[in-house]
């Protein structure tokens, strides 16, 4: 039977015929998100996100809890999908996952969730991981408009984060997000890695400041011939 094997195609194709069974075809999602290999999970976890309720909520929380990394991703994105708003308290500790492919889909997933997924991932930026960190700045950069809120908090980062990829991440962010980040920008223009003063660059000309080419003058002289192209 296909629900005690592994990931063969006619396992593979019970499980992509699911959703049009509807609730017919949860139990046997559910049991797959226990049963199957990694790869059924995976696929078990965003039929069930497309089916929802709350027995599907149920079982997509206990998998963000899954062994593997793209098992808690395609868990995270279904959540995200299924439960809505109502997943975020389940979510946010995805967005510090040990892995940058779950925290990357429980980053995106917290920006759909609008203000209340922001706070999330600004309480993500205080986790003492770097990755983490790096991961909600570049998340907060993903929502764009919606993140104009937390410059600030941004701006504190790319002066004192002691990481320099917490700190690149942000300047990519802030190049993202509308807005005049051009004094601190212009700081960092002179920062000790030159991954940051690039991406600093790389914002710099993104947000086309009105003083953007007096500004990126002094990248014009980095030792780094990327940073000087970028300017």
């Amino acid at each position: 039977h296909w629900m005690k094997v592994g990931r063969v195609p006619d396992a593979m194709r019970e499980l992509a015929a699911a959703a049009a069974l509807g609730e017919v075809a949860k139990p046997a999602l559910i049991r797959a998100l226990r049963d199957h290999l990694p790869g059924d999970r995976a696929e078990a976890a965003r039929t069930l996100g497309e089916l929802g309720g709350e027995d599907a909520v149920e079982a997509l929380r206990a998998a963000l809890r899954d062994e593997e990394p793209f098992v808690r991703t395609s868990a995270t994105v279904a959540l995200g999908q299924a439960a809505a708003g109502d997943a975020l308290e389940f979510l946010e500790p995805l967005a510090a996952d040990p892995h940058s492919v779950v925290r990357t889909a429980a980053g995106r997933t917290l920006v759909r969730f609008g203000e209340a997924g922001i706070e999330a991932l600004v309480r993500t930026l205080e986790q003492p991981s770097a990755p983490a960190r790096e991961s909600a700045a570049l998340s907060l950069g993903f929502a764009g408009e919606a993140a104009a809120g937390v410059v600030e908090v941004l701006w504190g980062m790319l002066a004192a984060d002691p990481s320099s990829q917490v700190r690149r991440a942000v300047a990519e962010a802030l190049g993202t997000i509308p807005g005049v980040h051009l004094p601190l920008l212009d700081a960092v223009l002179d920062d000790a890695s030159w991954r940051v003063r690039l991406a600093a660059a790389k914002a710099i000309g993104k947000t086309a400041p009105p003083d953007a080419d007096t500004v990126l003058q002094k990248s014009l002289g980095d030792s780094y011939a990327l940073v000087r192209e970028a300017a």
